[in-house]
């Protein structure tokens, strides 16, 4: 059974993760720090489930070294748009959220926004 897949830009990315919407407070703390100590590599959040922090929090309390982890967040729906999108993506590696900061960035919602003009702007940096 295949654990991982290569990306294009060579990173592997394992194919089973925790998802984390619906959760808040202890409850996502808890359950990250549950899914690593399980095996767990990736997980999945959004700025929309506003539970980046406590997601970061529970990273920082595990043993396992933050390049051992795959973390992926979409931007909120609120932050799409070229400016905004890049914006809000620098905030992330600023505040508090900054121990889950992703190895991918996604859309959360492509109705949102025109897809060229959010995907020009993630292949941009």
């Amino acid at each position: 059974m295949q654990l991982y897949t290569t990306l294009n830009t060579g990173q592997t990315m394992p194919l089973l993760g925790l998802g984390v919407y619906d959760m808040y407070n202890q409850e996502a703390e808890q359950a990250v720090e549950w899914a690593i100590e399980t095996g767990y590599r990736l997980i999945d959040t959004a700025s929309m489930y506003e539970n980046e922090i406590e997601i970061g929090n529970a990273i920082r309390r595990s043993n396992i070294q933050r390049s051992e982890l795959f973390v992926t967040t979409k931007v909120h729906n609120n932050d799409q748009g070229y400016d905004n999108t890049l914006k809000a993506f620098k905030q992330k590696r600023r505040g508090k959220e900054a121990q889950s900061v992703k190895k991918i960035y996604q859309i959360h919602d492509s109705r949102i926004v025109s897809l060229p003009k959010i995907t020009l702007c993630l292949l941009h940096r």
